[in-house]
């Protein structure tokens, strides 16, 4: 059961009692602090919480939940123990929230699954999941029906509609359009020693695992780069790039082009006096003249 908190304030009692031991301006100053922080107090902890289930908020077990006082949350949400939910934080209908979560400052919309992740000062829209163990840093705004996966981190950046980034991802200072997907160990290299850089991500792109984006760059609609590219160029609308300075005609099946780690073969291919570690291996139908470097 919640404390009658309205019945008594037993804050002011055990102050009151060690006010004989103490000078006038230090039990003035105690007693300042104690009002302003009244929300981290354990009665006013279940008062807050006891308003959200009368809300229809389901709370797997209030006691080791935190909410701040300012925070709002639409009905038939559940949060689960362990979470802490602060600042003007807003959480909309439906959603459910797993332990171990902080969210501070943030815009939650509806129907939002979040499982042990962080995420501060952003917004993250409808029927979107996050985490496990995804950070979403300031000033991100994460679209609808996005997959933030594990081990995700999203700083400064804006993810489309119906994007996925599923696992092992960083995507920072970036502007990422709709239906992209991110393979695993991708990396927007926003940081060049001295400056941040931005990189901008069409829709409908695909990101294979183990890319490297070094901003600023931009990536057009419709693109595709294969696994273990590194982009230091803009990539056209349309344009497969399976390595960085290597791009295979739009009519070429990209299913038959196999790109091969082997160092010899690399040094027909020379850009800015760096060898290309990975070339292609074209296979079946495919004839060396449909790459295009």
């Amino acid at each position: 059961e919640f404390l009658p908190v309205d019945e008594f304030d037993w804050r002011n009692d055990v102050l009151n009692s060690y006010k004989p031991y103490l000078s006038e301006q230090l039990y003035a100053n105690i007693n300042e602090i104690n009002l302003k922080s009244s929300e981290m107090l354990l009665f006013c902890e279940y008062r807050i919480n006891n308003r959200h289930m009368d809300n229809g908020v389901t709370l797997i077990n209030p006691s080791v939940t935190y909410i701040g006082a300012d925070v709002e949350i639409g009905k038939d949400t559940i949060i689960y123990p362990g979470n802490i939910i602060e600042g003007s934080s807003k959480i909309g209908s439906g959603c459910t929230i797993y332990s171990n979560s902080r969210i501070n400052n943030s815009i939650i919309e509806d129907n939002v699954q979040i499982e042990s992740s962080v995420i501060i000062d952003s917004k993250i829209g409808s029927d979107t999941t996050v985490g496990p163990f995804a950070y979403i840093r300031p000033e991100s705004v994460i679209g609808n029906n996005v997959r933030i996966g594990d081990f995700v981190e999203i700083k400064k950046s804006t993810i489309g509609n119906n994007t996925k980034v599923s696992h092992l991802t960083y995507v920072g200072d970036a502007e990422v359009g709709e239906n992209c997907n991110f393979g695993c160990g991708t990396v927007t290299v926003n940081y060049d020693g001295k400056n941040k850089n931005k990189t901008i991500i069409g829709n409908n792109s695909f990101i294979g695992c183990n890319t490297n984006l070094i901003s600023p760059v931009k990536v057009e609609d419709n693109t595709y780069i294969a696994a273990g590219s590194t982009i230091t160029n803009d990539v056209k609308e349309g344009d497969t790039i399976v390595y960085e300075g290597i791009k295979v005609a739009p009519d070429t099946p990209i299913k038959k082009a196999i790109v091969k780690s082997t160092f010899e073969d690399a040094n027909n291919y020379m850009k800015d006096g760096v060898y290309l570690r990975q070339v292609i291996d074209v296979i079946d139908e495919i004839e060396f003249d449909d790459v295009k470097e």
